[in-house]
């Protein structure tokens, strides 16, 4: 027996550990006392994950309300995230050991992430411990390589678990008290992670990505900073998983970033955290020089295109008379060899069939160029049935078509009143079209696509059908 109160008491410290951690070991436990652990692991999970009202009609902090896009009221958007800005050069990096021993009253943080550069200003007299905490750690380096893991759309980006499990449990169990809320949570506010129990902030920031002042001031999360540049790159996170992560917490902690990189390698990462000097004027850059448009040719009255495919070929007859800047615009990116290389990136089968997109350019520096140049609206003078070609745009907006084209797998004619103009269609190859794979359907990361090109395409999405050559055939 005095051999065994030794035993116990480790299990009862590792017990403790587990709880403060997020995490457990349910081979060695009984199922009685792993239920227990599981269940102070989702709590804590709630602890570090804002939540949301379930009556608000939105993802919640256990799971998500998600449902499969019904085709009938679907659109082919075109993808208006732009590609992520470089740092301007007014931003200037000052070495952490230059910097007080102590938080300023002011300073300012940029994280250069996977996708882009995002800056965040803060002031202590918001929320001073809170801002102490986040000081302290930007100056050990701890945001360094670390995953963004909770990204939900038009809610919050969520980080602050480092891929050193040690480091984590350290910074996780260190709790700091509470702030009083004396800024609201708008879009871009920094605010430390809390449960509703008080003084349970530690180490996890999410920043708002729309303006949830209305759910979350009232509950004690108490924001330390703003977003004074890269608001773009922040929205531009990966957000496919959602709220998947959030009760795994635990897992990541323990296994550190050998299980997200297998089990979620499309998670974008903080690459590092340095303080800057402040951005001055950063909310209001300068207007970017006016750009010369690219001429476009004149297509012919009617002319074909053999679009050589992974899966067989696909010939277009398109008509200028149909739609003439569509028409002029489509001729004007084949003979330029744009489309050589494009991916089917959204071929939408299901639960009825619908479009299958391409238009994207395997070199995003060619991709934006042709993102900038918009086609004045012009009206659809024929329907969009099965085989039509037109190019897609964002919903209400018919003066956003670009690069992008999509082949109608169905009779889609209530898009001829949204600004769809079809301008020609497949005269040869629809039983090729039927076979382009349709694994991914609507749900790929468009800000990814845009902003890496192929470098990322063929990553997580290697199962993309392509144009591997596309000719006029005059």
């Amino acid at each position: 027996m005095k051999k065994a109160w030794p035993i116990l008491g480790v299990l009862a410290v590792g017990a403790v550990a587990l709880y403060l951690v997020n995490d457990y070991y349910s081979s060695r436990l009984t199922p009685e006392r792993m239920q227990e652990i599981k269940e102070a692991s989702a709590r804590l999970a709630e602890a570090e994950a804002p939540a949301i009202p379930a009556a608000d009609g939105a993802a919640t902090a256990g799971g998500s309300e998600t449902g499969t896009p019904d085709p009938a009221s679907a659109v082919p958007e075109s993808g208006s995230t732009e590609p992520p800005k470089t740092l301007p050069d007014r931003i200037v990096a000052i070495a952490p050991e230059s910097m007080p021993e102590t938080a300023p009253a002011e300073f300012t943080v940029a994280f250069e992430c996977t996708n882009g550069t995002f800056a965040v200003e803060c002031r202590r007299d918001w929320a001073p411990n809170g801002v102490d905490r986040f000081y302290e750690l930007v100056k050990i380096g701890y945001f360094t390589d670390m995953r963004i893991f909770r990204v939900v759309e038009n809610f919050v980006a969520q980080f602050g678990i480092s891929g050193d499990s040690k480091l984590s449990k350290k910074w996780l169990a260190a709790k700091i008290p509470d702030d009083p809320v004396t800024q609201p949570n708008v879009e871009g506010t920094l605010t430390f992670a809390a449960g509703e129990m008080p003084n349970t902030r530690s180490a996890q920031l999410f920043v708002n990505l729309a303006d949830n002042s209305t759910q979350l001031d009232q509950r004690g999360f108490a924001p330390i900073g703003k977003v004074v540049y890269g608001m773009e790159t922040v929205k531009g996170f990966y957000s496919g998983y959602d709220e998947q992560l959030t009760h795994l917490q635990g897992q990541i902690v323990e296994e550190g970033y050998s299980f997200l990189d297998t089990s979620y390698p499309n998670l974008d990462s903080i690459k590092r955290a340095i303080f800057v000097e402040k951005i001055e004027n950063a909310e209001a850059p300068p207007p970017p020089a006016p750009r010369e448009k690219k001429p476009m040719e004149t297509a012919p009255a009617t002319f074909k295109v053999n679009l050589d495919t992974t899966e067989g070929k696909i010939v277009l007859e398109c008509h200028r008379d149909w739609a003439p800047l569509a028409a002029d615009r489509f001729y004007t990116l084949v003979r330029a060899g744009y489309f050589d290389g494009s991916p089917f990136h959204k071929v939408i089968t299901k639960p009825v069939p619908f479009i299958a997109q391409f238009g994207l350019n395997p070199d995003p520096a060619i991709t934006e160029v042709w993102l900038d140049e918009r086609l004045d609206p012009e009206p659809a003078t024929q329907s969009n049935t099965v085989g039509r070609v037109a190019f897609s745009l964002e919903l209400g907006k018919p003066e956003t078509r670009t690069s992008q084209v999509f082949i109608n797998l169905a009779d889609n004619s209530r898009l001829d009143k949204l600004g769809f103009a079809p301008f020609g269609e497949v005269v040869e190859g629809m039983d090729v079209v039927s076979k382009l794979y349709d694994g991914y359907q609507d749900n790929v990361d468009m800000a990814k696509l845009i902003s890496r090109g192929d470098l990322y395409w063929t990553g997580p999405y290697s199962q993309f059908d392509s144009i591997t050559k596309a000719q006029v055939v005059e």
